[in-house]
């Protein structure tokens, strides 16, 4: 026989008359809401959590297997990338360092003409110090000849003028 709520409402009826309706409620309430045939058992929900547990742990192996392919894939395209950015990086280091090097060469001939100049403005100088001594000791020389001069004549003055007070002297002691 099957159970259809026509026959379940016909149970609640007659068991709402023998045992009353609050009774009644309880009872049906522990009845399942349909056919026997439909409730699981024990046995149905042991094979329904291993069958469940076989799909997840299925699930599972293809999650990693999924992740796994995931992470050689990634491991290749970064591999790839990084062997590109090595090459992009090789080639600007090399771009940097002749620019680099050209910017240096351009150093050193500036510096090369500014020891030239150095060199010249050296020359310049010393030859400035050599007319400058030459001068300065023309000049000495020329100052040591007047002095000598200056020196005789004033010895022949005093030697003049000693002579003088001298026979100065001897006249005035023959006078006396």
């Amino acid at each position: 026989m099957a159970i259809d709520e026509r026959s379940r409402h016909e149970l609640f009826v007659r068991l709402e008359q023998v045992l009353g309706e609050e009774h009644a409620s309880v009872l049906m309430e522990h009845l399942p809401p349909v056919g026997w045939a439909d409730v699981a058992t024990k046995r149905n929900i042991d094979a329904l959590a291993a069958a469940t547990k076989r799909d997840i742990d299925a699930l599972a192996d293809a999650t990693k297997r999924d992740l796994d392919a995931l992470e050689e894939r990634l491991d290749l395209k970064l591999g790839a990338l990084e062997g590109r950015l090595d090459l992009k990086l090789g080639a600007l280091e090399e771009r940097l360092a002749l620019k680099l090097d050209a910017r240096f060469e351009q150093v050193d001939a500036r510096f090369k003409r500014f020891d030239v100049r150095f060199a010249e403005f050296d020359a310049r100088l010393e030859a400035s110090e050599q007319r400058v001594l030459a001068t300065v000791r023309g000049d000495i020389a020329t100052l040591r000849a007047d002095m000598n001069v200056q020196t005789r004549t004033i010895m022949f003055s005093m030697i003049g003028s000693l002579i003088g007070a001298a026979g100065l002297l001897l006249a005035g002691a023959r006078v006396v």
